[in-house]
């Protein structure tokens, strides 16, 4: 997954002066909302990644949210289902950030009940699939 993050990840992000961060950071869980997309995205496409993100982290309980957890799923997979394959790989990265090291038992399982929602939904492109199913494996070797 790193390697994918090297290449794809904007790892310019840090603060005003846009200072290079790591793909570690970026990879795992954080309770923040992201402001920007993880991937290399035009301006309308991270801004997408940005509200997707919001579901993300409303779905598997790590931010306050009015809506059912049920109600963040399907706003976030009618919004990518017909959204080009860069925004779709953006929200398994974005799951792959929130199940990595989330310290909460609860949320984790909610993030990898997403991935399968999204699995059944959409599948990633063909050039991440690899890095998906790595990420996978090693998270399952983690338990």
């Amino acid at each position: 997954m790193n390697d994918y993050a090297e290449s794809h990840f904007n790892l310019n992000r840090k603060g005003i002066t846009k200072s290079k961060t790591t793909t570690e950071k970026i990879l795992t869980w954080k309770p923040d909302l992201i402001k920007t997309s993880l991937r290399k995205l035009n301006d309308d496409l991270s801004q997408e990644a940005t509200q997707a993100f919001k579901n993300v982290v409303g779905y598997m309980g790590d931010r306050n949210s009015k809506k059912a957890p049920l109600d963040h799923a399907r706003k976030l997979l009618r919004n990518v289902l017909h959204a080009p394959e860069e925004l779709r790989d953006e929200i398994y990265c974005q799951l792959c950030k929130q199940t990595n090291n989330n310290p909460s038992p609860t949320s984790d399982e909610r993030g990898w009940q997403l991935f399968t929602l999204c699995l059944a939904t959409f599948p990633p492109s063909t050039e991440f699939k690899p890095y998906l199913h790595t990420y996978w494996s090693e998270a399952k070797d983690k338990e």
